[in-house]
């Protein structure tokens, strides 16, 4: 691998790292607003949405190794439905695909 490479590879890492970090403070921020409800609000006397995660991955045409992400859904009383996710994908589109892009 050439140094440019390196360099590139480690910019994705930094990249995917601070997004997946920014899920999880955004998570955090949604339950804590659920938490700190108040009874006497519309809905109060329910349980506090907590979230539901699930990570998944992907390949591409060819099979190979495509990448993957975190699917974070949270249902509660503030937020009747809220999904934070993070992906990182990579590889290479199908040829009946790559023929529909334009240039």
């Amino acid at each position: 691998m050439t140094i440019a490479g390196t360099a590139l590879d480690e910019r994705k890492t930094r990249a995917r790292l601070w997004f997946e970090t920014l899920r999880e403070d955004l998570c955090q921020a949604f339950e804590r607003l659920e938490m700190e409800l108040p009874v006497a609000a519309p809905l109060g006397d329910q349980a506090a949405g907590r979230r539901a995660a699930a990570p998944w991955t992907r390949t591409d045409h060819s099979g190979a190794a495509g990448g993957g992400g975190l699917t974070s859904l949270l249902k509660g009383r503030v937020f009747e439905k809220a999904g934070i996710h993070t992906s990182t994908v990579f590889g290479e589109f199908a040829p009946e695909f790559r023929r529909q892009i334009p240039g």
